[in-house]
């Protein structure tokens, strides 16, 4: 709930875009633990339930992703993605 008051009172549009990730960040771990609550409870119908698992893998995804993101964004994650660039050498008379 403080999370959402945080967005509402965001003065600038970076705080209120890190107000929301935060705010989604609490929201999915918060669903993550229905979820786990849900499977322990009823384990045996959502056997039977065919996109249980593939949402739940879903929810963990997108969990993950803004927790990432958050980390990057404070600073407390390097990038490790990129492009490398390498030039190679050629020999003109090689070409011709």
């Amino acid at each position: 709930m403080s999370d959402l008051l945080t967005c509402l009172q965001a003065s600038s549009k970076t705080e209120m875009r890190l107000a929301w990730r935060q705010y989604g960040i609490d929201f999915s771990a918060l669903l993550w633990h229905g979820f786990q609550a849900l499977g322990n409870h009823w384990q045996h119908r959502l056997l039977r339930c065919s996109n249980y698992h593939p949402e739940q893998q879903s929810l963990l995804g997108r969990h993950w992703y803004l927790r990432i993101i958050q980390a990057r964004t404070e600073g407390t994650l390097p990038a490790w993605e990129g492009i490398r660039l390498v030039r190679d050498k050629t020999n003109p008379a090689a070409e011709s």
